[in-house]
């Protein structure tokens, strides 16, 4: 079994030096900026071929000064489905449950239910790691000798998994500003209007109040 490594992040994360090969948008409407809210799955093969890298972005389409204190929510698990037979069904799970500033990251594990309903198999291998603080200079990474997981929580990307000195707060909205990724910031309730006046100046018509 390929080593897998498990990131768990609070803000975007910038990935870099790595080939993606899937990433998807799945979560409901009713949960946007929540902290259940799930931004992004991806999957990466690392420049070590032996390694898969599985991403879950939570809460990052949050402000930009309510980033320092984004948090797991208790009452939600993140669930990797991994298919190895390209038969579109869960031949393996890693199971992802924060309590008390740990994440309790279970498998992965032939699971018993696939599916929409997921149950934990607590007698699955477990690996436990402390959600790296916001404010920590460095991540904090906890690694199962059984299955080689190597299991990361909290808002930066490991260095071991992109091979890169990742520059301090590269994950906040600021720094991408500063550094021309985008061309602005604003907050969700705003969006209409900056929209609407995108469009206006496009086409060239009268920009309305």
């Amino acid at each position: 079994m390929k080593k897998l490594k498990l990131i768990l992040g609070t803000s975007v994360l910038a990935i870099a030096g790595l080939l993606t090969i899937a990433a998807d948008h799945i979560d409901a409407p009713a949960v946007a900026g929540g902290t259940s809210d799930i931004t992004d799955f991806y999957a990466f093969q690392g420049e070590d071929t032996n390694n898969v890298v599985f991403v879950a972005n939570l809460q990052g389409l949050m402000s930009p000064s309510a980033t320092a204190g984004a948090a797991f929510d208790e009452n939600v698990m993140v669930e990797f489905n991994i298919d190895t037979t390209g038969d579109n069904v869960e031949d393996l799970v890693i199971q992802a449950i924060p309590k008390n500033g740990k994440m309790y990251v279970y498998g992965p594990y032939a699971p018993n239910h696939t599916g929409l309903s997921s149950i934990v198999d607590e007698s699955a291998a477990l690996t436990i790691v402390d959600v790296t603080p916001y404010t920590s200079a460095s991540p904090i990474t906890t690694t199962n000798t059984s299955t080689g997981l190597i299991a990361f929580a909290g808002p930066r990307v490991v260095k071991d998994t992109t091979g890169k000195e990742l520059p301090e707060g590269f994950q906040r909205s600021e720094f991408l500003l500063e550094h021309g990724f985008l061309d602005g910031i604003y907050e969700r309730k705003n969006l209409k209007e900056q929209i609407n006046l995108y469009i206006d100046l496009i086409q060239n018509l009268p920009i309305r109040k």
